[in-house]
């Protein structure tokens, strides 16, 4: 949610990310018509597109790339400054998951502006 293919180097990324859970193993009369929200600690990291150098590395320590989660919804902000113009990065997420990491197969893609 809320992405763009672009931001300006004076700009904060706000990040809004969804996820639902599919189980395959529930039994026939059990199948739920909507997915399950996902409550799992989240992490965001940021890798530069062409080098793959990680910008803003998973932080399983300090959690200060920890996503907050609301209604759910999982938000993080990447301030303006963080990240160089004139690159594209990959955005990508993963969670906890019994005390593994697992990370989600879907990444974003953007880059940062000069203006």
């Amino acid at each position: 949610r809320n992405r763009k293919a672009a931001y300006y180097k004076d700009e904060d990324i706000n990040l809004q990310v969804v996820i639902k859970m599919n189980r395959i193993d529930y039994a026939a009369a059990k199948v739920r018509k909507k997915p399950e929200n996902f409550f799992e600690e989240t992490h965001i990291e940021i890798r530069e597109m062409v080098s793959k150098e990680k910008i803003i590395e998973r932080d399983l320590v300090n959690n200060s790339t920890k996503m907050s989660f609301y209604d759910g919804v999982y938000f993080s902000t990447i301030k303006s400054g963080t990240l160089r113009p004139g690159f594209s990065y990959i955005l990508s997420i993963s969670s906890m998951l019994d005390g593994s990491i697992y990370n989600h197969p879907d990444e974003f893609i953007f880059k940062v502006l000069e203006k």
